[in-house]
């Protein structure tokens, strides 16, 4: 193999490698990127329609004090705009469930809050009162616990798919860690051999030459490569040869 090879070969094969080793890990970066965008989209969707729906809820529940206290424009404003939210916002988490566990929760969410807007119509004056103590604010704590169970169930799966994405991009690091590392070797190999078997070689050739214009006397190298190096070496013996016999 000529020296043109070798270098050519040294350069391209961890190229290649390299090059490998970064495809990989891009297109395995890329393709879990777009599956956890997904499941957070999904999670972060639920948490915001919980957070909606809690505003809402604690919005109703201070504008049915205010009715009670004899303000029924402003319970009627804040009732109206409200309970559109949070029927929307319910609607919206219905659309979304993606986790075991999810449709449950929101069944018996669904379940109180009507009950809590059932007796939030029913309710005025001195006997709302007796009535909002007793049972509307029961339902209004079931209601708020529900939707509480949302956002933690959403959340604790956000941090799941964090510590899950965390181990797969490890896993799926690896192997680029192992094309790139062994590149690296590679090339220290391809160094080493450059040392033994062209840049030694070249001192030696170098040496024989000093040697030869001092001394008048041809010491051949040992060269052990079947190259470049050799035929100059075999060139160098047939010169003195002919310059011995011309004498």
């Amino acid at each position: 193999m000529s020296i043109r090879i070798k270098l050519i070969l040294s350069f391209v094969l961890p190229s290649i490698m390299l090059m490998n080793a970064g495809i990989w890990s891009s297109f395995h970066m890329r393709s879990l990127g777009k599956s956890v965008d997904n499941m957070l989209d999904e999670n972060e969707n639920s948490i915001r329609y919980a957070v909606q729906m809690n505003q809402s809820l604690e919005r109703i529940d201070s504008g049915v004090l205010l009715r009670l206290q004899g303000e029924e424009n402003e319970f009627q404003k804040i009732y109206s705009k409200e309970y559109k939210l949070f029927q929307e916002s319910l609607d919206s988490a219905y659309g979304n469930i993606t986790l075991e566990g999810e449709k449950e929760i929101l069944d018996s969410l669904k379940i109180y809050s009507e009950g809590f807007f059932k007796l939030v119509d029913n309710t005025s004056g001195s006997t709302g009162l007796q009535s909002y103590r007793m049972q509307m604010f029961p339902l209004f704590e079931k209601t708020q616990q529900s939707i509480s169970d949302l956002r933690l169930l959403n959340s604790d799966m956000m941090h799941a798919v964090a510590y899950d994405v965390l181990d797969k991009v490890n896993r799926a690091a690896l192997p680029g860690d192992l094309m790139a590392g062994s590149a690296i070797l590679f090339i220290i190999l391809f160094i080493w051999l450059t040392q033994l078997y062209i840049v030694n070689p070249i001192i030696d050739i170098q040496k024989m030459t000093e040697s030869w214009r001092k001394t008048g006397e041809l010491t051949l190298p040992k060269i052990s490569t079947k190259d470049e190096l050799q035929k100059i070496v075999t060139e160098l013996d047939l010169i003195n040869k002919k310059f011995s016999e011309n004498k």
